[in-house]
């Protein structure tokens, strides 16, 4: 069945209403955007909201965890203190009687915990009854961070069914867990980073037929948009009065008043292309986010485009580029979501198969920029290998990633090898890199339900430039 076929079709949703050129997204969403819903994403903001006042001491915690808690001095001195113990005891000669005893070295993995946990959840039931609002709090959870030094590697988890999910009770307790295990590389003298990340939220039972009718009803605004009434313009006027606050986050990141909804032709069939445009404000962005909006001038440009795992039709483009953010999808005759191949000739609705599975491929492209964000943009690119990602979405809830493939790159491998081992980043890629996210209901008398997202990046860290070290540290 097509994505857009269910719950909208069902309901006769007309998101025009009785003025065909109008657009109400209150006559769309209102039915789901509604009590609990509502209530539970507060929640899950106030979840959001402890993380965000304690950035600065997550920011310290995830430095500790990624480049440990030595600093730049201790790490030298440890460094030459074994080397000069290594060459004595070659010579055989003692070495703690002239050195003395050797210092303790610091714990080579780590493992972070950030938990959040709900306070104060329940609504003031005489405000909801005076105002017809319920009475959240304005901030529900506290957040608790830990840190674990580990001197032995410990068992891993397989994945985001058997991530730590206990104590979790709704949309405002979290827990976030970082491992960070170093191991000798192949190459002697070297090491080897496998960074395991996993964040779980409490939720509840009915999250996915939520979503999947979240994707119904932008199919059908998709589909009106399309449509001979369809306007970009009154596109993109419904959807600023519809969600404000969104609107005004958005702003911290792109230009919104230059902001451009269009829908064209596509040459060679009797499909249209839907895309949104926008120019990327990369100084609000540094003003709100300094390194954030740093690492936005440095990509460019970045590419996504998800694919057809057969025969490579084209879903959706996402382009950031030049200062300019793109995102465009094709649409039948009938206004449906569809895969064009690439003569422009063929279009194939997007759905779902036999077994409630939707298969993709996304593939990443992207270049680095550097001293870009100070200012200096004569250099030239440098573009990372071509990424081939292989997704498969299941419409019971969820979603596994793994890579397919990375381009090799000779001539970059040969002049950045001293700053990054790419082949062998590139290899870690493919054999360990994944990214699962599930909902799943974790039992228990009260039968609460829990989304798990997990992801493995192994990477060489040992020939990471010390310029992105120090990046990531301020």
């Amino acid at each position: 069945p097509s994505l857009a076929q269910g719950m909208g079709a069902a309901q006769g949703m007309d998101p025009g209403g009785n003025s065909p050129q109008s657009l109400s997204l209150r006559s769309v969403l209102n039915k789901t955007l509604q009590k609990p819903f509502a209530d539970r994403c507060r929640l899950f903001g106030s979840q959001l909201l402890a993380y965000v006042e304690s950035r600065e001491e997550v920011a310290q915690r995830v430095d500790e965890v990624i480049f440990g808690t030595e600093t730049t001095l201790e790490r030298w001195s440890n460094n030459v203190d074994g080397a000069m113990r290594w060459m004595m005891e070659g010579m055989a000669a003692d070495a703690e009687s002239w050195l003395g005893a050797a210092p303790e070295q610091p714990a080579p993995h780590w493992c972070l915990r950030l938990r959040t946990r709900r306070e104060g959840a329940a609504p003031d039931e005489k405000k909801e009854k005076e105002d017809g609002q319920g009475g959240w709090p304005k901030k529900v959870s506290r957040l608790e961070t830990s840190m674990e030094p580990l001197h032995k590697a410990p068992a891993t988890t397989s994945g985001a069914n058997d991530a730590n999910v206990g104590g979790l009770a709704g949309p405002g307790d979290g827990l976030v867990e970082v491992l960070h295990l170093v191991t000798p590389a192949v190459s002697e003298g070297l090491l080897d980073s496998d960074l395991w990340f996993s964040f779980a939220s409490g939720t509840f039972g009915g999250l996915v037929a939520l979503l999947l009718a979240l994707l119904d009803h932008g199919s059908q605004l998709l589909r009106w948009l399309a449509s001979d009434a369809g306007s970009g313009m009154e596109f993109k006027r419904a959807h600023l009065e519809a969600f404000p606050e969104i609107i005004n986050f958005a702003r911290r990141f792109v230009n919104i008043d230059e902001l451009k909804v269009v829908k064209e032709a596509v040459s060679g069939s009797d499909a249209k292309r839907l895309y949104i445009e926008a120019p990327l404000d990369t100084y609000a962005a540094q003003e709100h986010y300094p390194r954030l909006g740093e690492l936005v001038s440095v990509l460019d440009p970045l590419a996504l485009q998800l694919r057809h795992p057969a025969n490579g039709d084209l879903l959706m483009d996402l382009t950031m580029s030049a200062g300019l953010l793109k995102a465009s999808v094709v649409t039948d005759s009938t206004g449906s979501v569809a895969w064009l191949n690439e003569g422009n000739n063929c279009l194939t609705p997007l759905g779902w198969d036999a077994q409630g599975v939707l298969n993709l491929v996304a593939e990443l492209e992207c270049s680095l920029v550097p001293l870009s964000s100070i200012g200096v943009t004569s250099m030239a690119a440098i573009p990372f290998p071509k990424m081939r990602f292989s997704c498969r979405l299941l419409r019971s809830g969820r979603l596994d990633v793994s890579c397919l493939e990375a381009e090799e790159l000779p001539v970059l491998e040969t002049v950045a090898y001293a700053a990054f081992d790419m082949q062998l980043f590139r290899q870690k890629l493919v054999e360990d890199f994944r990214l699962e996210v599930v909902h799943r209901q974790i039992g228990g008398p009260s039968g609460d339900w829990v989304a798990v997202a997990f992801a493995r990046l192994a990477f060489p860290s040992s020939t990471a430039s010390g310029t992105l070290a120090m990046w990531f540290r301020d």
